[in-house]
This record gives C-alpha cells, sequence and structure tokens, in this order.
C-alpha cells in the first residue's frame, strides 16, 4: 500500500508514460500519477496490458490511457 520515487528522480516539467500490468479500479496507476505529479512531472499517457472493462478504472485518470487486452 506504499509508492516511493527516489528523489530527484524525475524532474520538474518531465513527460511520463506510465506502464503497468492490469487496469482495474484504476486506483494504482491513479497513485503513481500523484506521485509523478508531486515530483513536478506530467503524465502523457498510461499503458496497461490487461484492461478489465466491467470495473471502469480509466475513469479514475487523468490522461489518456492504452491497454492491449479488454477483458
Amino acid at each position: 500500500d506504499i509508492f516511493e520515487m527516489e528523489e530527484g528522480a524525475i524532474k520538474p516539467g518531465q513527460n511520463v508514460i506510465i506502464v503497468d500490468d492490469l487496469i482495474a479500479t484504476g486506483g494504482t496507476a491513479n497513485a503513481a500519477g500523484k506521485l509523478v505529479e508531486t515530483s513536478g512531472g506530467k503524465v502523457l499517457e498510461y499503458v496497461f496490458v490487461i484492461e478489465l472493462l466491467e470495473l471502469n478504472g480509466k475513469s479514475n485518470l487523468s490522461a489518456p490511457i492504452y491497454s492491449i487486452i479488454k477483458f
């Protein structure tokens, strides 16, 4: 339940693409996005291998998402 990142890993204004294996409710990806934004970065998009459509997790994200498998 904890996300950590090395201080300075993302520079202010840096563009970031978040890649994850699965999007269900979007909670994990949303937390990663907030961590990027708190560091001064900008999330360009989220990329997932699998998207569970029924849970509509993409509605919790502030950037476009792309998924390879929609289930």
